[in-house]
């Protein structure tokens, strides 16, 4: 018996970066300290009409330093750089690398991003950094991060995605120094239990897909996991949308993260709250935002 909704079934898959896995995989991104810096055009125009598209960030993270991040997607519909705002403030702190080995700063196999949302053929990316450490701010640079994209399209019948995403939880990097410019709303996971839920804001928009954002502005981390949950409600996360999203870190101030989506419904006025869990004592300056498509 054939399901009344079938999962995507996509034939095409491109990306703005290809070859052997390397250090420097991707499109090299220079942030500005607490603003962002100049954008980047990330590879070339998209060949098709995209249905659901995939953000990588790799190689931030320094050992002893902390690296509170932004990064926002921009695109340009008519193949151009008359960029509009696309993706707006995903959290990339301490994004590990792709190469390294566990115990340092390059690996963790970097922060990264998937929302089910329509993009046409045509369009090119772009992409705009911000950190808090003006140690990256050039020059000289510690290092520069990297950024890739991968976009699926030529569904087999006909498949949902979203127009926009809506953030909540930031509205984007702040001037000035101390931390808390380039975070998330803060809030503090818990340890030997699941922290207290704390709001990230209200829904405007109807949503139907999610992805979660969660850094530590802290320049000595743990290795550890961190599992982040996602709920909506009135005063409390009454429903969850995202339950058990795994974060880790490492002792060279490194974060790794894997892709969602993660389905549900938001509705108009809905508070959207997160709460997390850690194993073992819990990082400094932790914040987290998320991201809904409709």
């Amino acid at each position: 018996m054939d399901l009344i909704v079938r999962p995507p079934a996509f034939q095409a898959l491109e990306a703005s970066h290809t070859g052997r896995l390397s250090a420097t995989l991707g499109q090299a991104v220079v942030p500005a300290d607490n603003a962002y810096g100049t954008t980047v055009q990330v590879g070339s125009a998209l060949s098709f009409d995209a249905y659901l598209f995939e953000v990588v960030f790799h190689s931030l993270a320094l050992a002893g330093n902390a690296t509170a991040a932004m990064l926002s997607i921009v695109r340009d519909t008519a193949g151009g750089t008359a960029w509009a705002e696309f993706i707006q403030h995903l959290l990339v702190g301490q994004a590990g690398g792709l190469t390294g080995l566990a115990t340092s700063a390059t690996a963790g196999g970097g922060v990264r991003y998937r929302f089910p949302v329509f993009i046409p053929a045509g369009t090119t990316i772009g992409a705009k950094l911000a950190i808090d450490n003006t140690a990256y701010v050039g020059p000289p640079l510690l290092g520069e991060p990297y950024v890739y994209w991968r976009a699926w399209g030529r569904p087999e019948y006909p498949t949902w995605a979203g127009t926009f995403v809506q953030t909540i939880g930031t509205s984007g990097p702040t001037a000035g120094a101390g931390t808390g410019n380039c975070d998330g709303t803060a809030f503090t996971p818990g340890t030997t239990s699941v922290g207290a839920w704390a709001n990230l804001g209200t829904l405007d928009r109807e949503i139907y897909a999610w992805e979660c954002g969660y850094h530590c502005d802290d320049l000595s981390t743990g290795s550890k996991g961190v599992n982040v949950e996602l709920g909506l409600g009135s005063t409390a996360g009454d429903r969850g949308v995202i339950d058990g999203l795994n974060y880790q870190t490492g002792t060279a101030e490194m974060l790794g993260k894997v892709p969602g989506p993660w389905w549900g419904v938001g509705h108009v006025g809905q508070n959207v709250y997160v709460r997390a869990q850690v194993s073992g004592g819990s990082d400094a300056n932790c914040s987290a935002a998320a991201y809904g498509v409709g």
